[in-house]
């Protein structure tokens, strides 16, 4: 039997800027274990994770291991574009988004996420086409409404 006791797990946590997902991170940092954390602030991120966050090479470099082993992994092109985000590089980051929307299935927290990043990267008319499409999926499937109204909010509608 293998012994894990000095195995490091790799842990990617989103909405690590309050809540649940600071206990997460905090949790598995104290564990000795290698996290990957991103929030929609990632100001938020680093303060609640204090001196642990910022190593966004490292962060990088399990994602981009991560992907390759899964090239099409909708959550580690989402995590990678998150990085991107971070980093202010919004088309490198949209690029990554779009590919997690697209392998996920057009899963709704995908396009959600993508149009944000349209968004911040001033291409409102492509984030309005994916709030169009997801008030349509809305009327088949479970849509979370914060992603609806945080949409309409940001793109003035």
């Amino acid at each position: 039997m293998q012994e894990t006791e000095n195995v490091s797990k790799v842990w990617f946590i989103t909405g690590a800027g309050r809540g649940m997902g600071v206990d997460i991170a905090k949790a598995a940092l104290a564990a000795r274990h290698k996290v990957v954390a991103t929030g929609r602030n990632t100001d938020k991120v680093a303060e609640a994770l204090g001196k642990s966050a910022g190593r966004f090479r490292e962060a990088q470099e399990q994602v981009t291991r991560a992907l390759a082993l899964d090239p099409n992994s909708p959550f580690g092109l989402y995590i990678q574009g998150h990085l991107f985000e971070h980093n202010h590089r919004l088309e490198a980051a949209v690029m990554q988004f779009r590919k997690a929307v697209n392998s996920s299935g057009r899963t709704p927290k995908y396009l959600f996420t993508l149009a944000d990043a349209y968004s911040q990267a001033g291409r409102k008319g492509n984030a309005r086409k994916i709030l169009a499409e997801l008030q349509q999926q809305s009327k088949t499937q479970y849509v979370s409404p914060d992603y609806l109204r945080r949409l309409s909010d940001e793109l003035g509608k």
